[in-house]
C-alpha cells in the first residue's frame, strides 16, 4: 500500500514539475523574442504557456498569469509593431501610428488584460504586484489608441470595446476615467448599443460628469432612442433640483409640461417659461413657446383635437399670446412656424368675432362686429402669405389661407390655393 502512495506522489510531483517547466519555458521563449526578435520564439511562448494556463495546477498560480499577460501584450505589439513599419512611406507620425493601431486586432490585447486581472487576483501577498501595474497602464493605452483609430474610421463597436476596456483599466485605481466613459458613452449611441449607452450615461451622472448638460442628453436619448418617457420625466427632474437655472432643463421640462392636458402642468410650463425667458430674453425659440403656450390656453382643444369652451379670461390670454408670438417674429422673422402661428391666432381670433357677431339682433352693431372682424382677419394675410413664400408645400399654411381667401373674397388667390392643395393632396 506503501508503494502505490508513494508511486502515486511522485507521479503527482511529476506532472505539477512537468507544468511548471511549460511556464519557465515561456518566459525563456519570451526572453528569447526580446532578446533577437524571432517570432517563433513569441509563437512557441504563447503555446507553452496556454497549455499552462489549462493546467488545474499551474493555472493556480499568479506567476503563470502574470507571464500570460506579458507573452499576450508582447504579441499585441508584435502586431502593431509590423503595422506600423508597413507604413514608413506616411510621413505624418500621428497618421502612421492610428493606421497601424487600426489594423491591430485587439484580441491579444483583451487576453492580456484579462491574465493581469487574473494574477491580481491570485497574487494574494502582492508579490507580482510592481511588475503587474505599469502594464496595465500600457494596455489602457493601447485600448485608448485602437479606439481612437476605429472611431475615426467609424468602426464604433470596436470604439466601444476599446473606449471601456481603458476606462475599466484607468479606474481600478478608485479615480474613474470620466474621458474614457464619455467617449465610451458617445461611441455607444454610434454603435446603437443602447443598453450600453443607457449603462454609461448612468456612470456619467453617477460621477456628475457634464452636469447639466449630460441630464438634457441623457433624456433626448431616452425619448428618442428608448421611447421611455417616464424615465426622461425622472432624468429632467433630477437635473433641474440639481441645476435649477440651467435654461436648457427648464425647456426640457417644459416640454414635458406642454405636451400634458392636464392645467396644473399648463400653469408649470408658463413658470418655467417666463423663468427661462428672464435669463434669455432675447430667445426667438423661448418667445415663440411662450407665445404658443398662451394660445393654447386661450383657445383650449379635447385631446380628440375639437374645440372647448373658450375661458373666461380668454381675451387676456390672447392677449399675450400675440405680444409673444409678435416678439419672436421681431427676433426671427424668417421662422415659418412664428409666421404661421401668428396667421393663425388673427384668423382664429376673427373667426370666433365672426362667430359672436352672427349673435347679434342689432343690424349696426352686427355690421361694426363683421368690420372688426374682418379688420382681425387682415392683420393674418401679411403674415401667413410670407410663411407661404419661405415653404410653398406647407399644407397647414395653404389650407390657412385658402380659409382666409374665402373670408375676403379674394377669388383669384383662394383659386391657386385650391389648386396647390390639391397637387399637394392637402387634407
Amino acid at each position: 500500500m506503501k508503494k502505490i502512495i508513494l508511486a502515486s506522489l511522485i507521479s503527482g510531483t511529476l506532472s505539477l514539475q512537468a507544468q511548471n517547466s511549460k511556464v519557465v519555458a515561456a518566459w525563456k521563449y519570451l526572453q528569447d523574442y526580446y532578446n533577437v526578435k524571432d517570432t517563433s520564439s513569441l509563437r512557441h511562448a504563447k503555446e507553452a504557456i496556454d497549455i499552462a494556463t489549462a493546467n488545474a495546477d499551474s493555472k493556480a498560480s499568479a506567476k503563470t498569469w502574470t507571464y500570460r499577460g506579458k507573452i499576450y501584450q508582447t504579441l499585441f505589439e508584435q502586431m502593431y509593431q509590423v503595422e506600423y513599419d508597413k507604413r514608413q512611406n506616411i510621413s505624418d507620425v500621428n497618421k502612421r501610428v492610428l493606421e497601424a493601431y487600426l489594423n491591430s486586432n485587439m484580441d491579444y490585447l483583451l487576453t492580456a488584460t484579462e491574465a493581469y486581472l487574473t494574477a491580481k487576483q491570485l497574487d494574494k501577498k502582492k508579490d507580482y504586484e510592481e511588475e503587474i501595474t505599469p502594464h496595465f497602464a500600457d494596455c489602457a493605452r493601447h485600448f485608448e489608441n485602437c479606439a481612437v483609430a476605429n472611431y475615426n474610421q467609424k468602426n464604433y463597436d470596436k470604439a466601444l470595446t476599446g473606449f471601456e476596456k481603458a476606462m475599466d483599466i484607468n479606474s481600478m485605481n478608485g479615480i474613474p476615467d470620466t474621458i474614457n466613459m464619455s467617449n465610451a458613452k458617445v461611441a455607444a449611441e454610434l454603435a446603437q448599443n443602447n443598453d450600453k449607452a443607457k449603462m454609461l450615461y448612468e456612470k456619467l451622472l453617477e460621477h456628475k460628469v457634464g452636469k447639466a448638460s449630460t441630464y438634457h442628453n441623457y433624456q433626448y436619448f431616452l425619448l428618442n432612442k428608448l421611447n421611455d418617457e417616464p424615465k426622461a420625466m425622472e432624468v429632467v427632474k433630477k437635473g433641474r433640483e440639481l441645476y435649477p437655472n440651467d435654461v436648457t432643463l427648464i425647456n426640457d421640462e417644459t416640454n414635458f409640461f406642454l405636451k400634458s392636458t392636464n392645467p396644473d402642468d399648463a400653469a408649470k410650463a408658463l413658470n418655467n417659461l417666463k423663468l427661462a425667458l428672464e435669463k434669455a430674453p432675447n430667445d426667438a425659440i423661448l418667445n415663440l413657446a411662450l407665445g404658443n403656450l398662451y394660445d393654447r390656453m386661450a383657445n383650449p382643444k379635447s385631446d380628440s383635437g375639437k374645440d372647448l369652451p373658450k375661458p373666461a379670461n380668454y381675451e387676456e390670454l390672447w392677449a399675450n399670446s400675440e405680444k409673444y408670438y409678435k416678439a419672436a417674429y421681431q427676433l426671427n422673422k424668417t421662422d415659418g412656424t412664428t409666421l404661421f402661428n401668428l396667421g393663425a391666432l388673427y384668423n382664429n381670433k376673427a373667426r370666433r368675432m365672426l362667430e359672436l357677431s352672427s349673435e347679434i339682433k342689432d343690424d349696426t352693431k352686427y355690421r361694426k362686429a363683421v368690420k372688426e372682424a374682418n379688420d382681425v382677419l387682415k392683420l393674418a394675410k401679411p403674415y401667413l402669405e410670407e410663411a407661404f413664400k419661405l415653404n410653398a408645400s406647407d399644407c397647414s399654411v395653404i389650407l390657412a389661407l385658402k380659409r382666409m381667401y374665402i373670408s375676403t373674397k379674394e377669388t383669384e388667390k383662394y383659386d391657386a390655393m385650391d389648386a396647390k392643395s390639391k397637387s399637394l393632396n392637402c387634407q
